[in-house]
């Protein structure tokens, strides 16, 4: 039995979508080094450049700004001794300005 509400062929887009999710990568910071990067997961630049990161493979990308090779972390953290936040903290949330209307 079908699901009236959605054609043939949002259904199959619903479950596309829903594959897609449930095969994403991840995106873990070592501490005082890079962001690595494990797939499946595609990375897109401002230039439109696109990374794409294969299931199970990962690429380190750098975190501290000093890397020759950028967008890749080179090993340049060590040297320049790079030091992290110790813990993630969400972005902090501006208050609003009592101007605003």
């Amino acid at each position: 039995m079908s699901d009236e509400r959605f054609t043939r062929e949002e259904r199959i887009r619903l479950a596309n979508d829903n594959e897609r999710l449930s095969m994403s990568g991840s995106i873990r910071l070592q501490p005082n080094g890079p962001y690595i990067v494990t797939g499946p997961i595609t990375i897109e630049d401002a230039d439109g450049h696109v990374i794409t990161v294969a299931e199970g493979k990962q690429i380190k990308l750098c975190r501290c700004g000093h890397s020759g090779t950028k967008p890749y972390c080179d090993g340049t953290h060590r040297r320049v001794d790079f030091v992290s936040r110790p813990l993630f903290e969400p972005e902090p949330i501006a208050a609003a300005s009592d101007d605003e209307s």
